[in-house]
């Protein structure tokens, strides 16, 4: 039993996760966005927002990943 959770959270960091920077990816966002939407709605949500502008950053990841 302790093998297949482990399978299934080494899936789903895949899933969840973008490979090159280790941060969320656009599923992860998704998710957390219907969740703060229903949590909203529900009056429980607390959160801030932080936007940051990194310049290019699909062109890196490309030439990264072709090295």
């Amino acid at each position: 039993m302790n093998r297949a959770i482990s399978c299934i959270d080494y899936i789903n960091g895949l899933a969840y996760t973008d490979s090159l920077t280790g941060i969320g990816n656009k599923t992860a966002y998704n998710e957390i966005a219907l969740d703060m939407d229903r949590r909203i709605k529900e009056g429980e949500a607390s959160f801030a927002v932080f936007l940051m502008d990194l310049n290019n950053l699909k062109k890196m990841k490309v030439m990264l990943l072709w090295k």
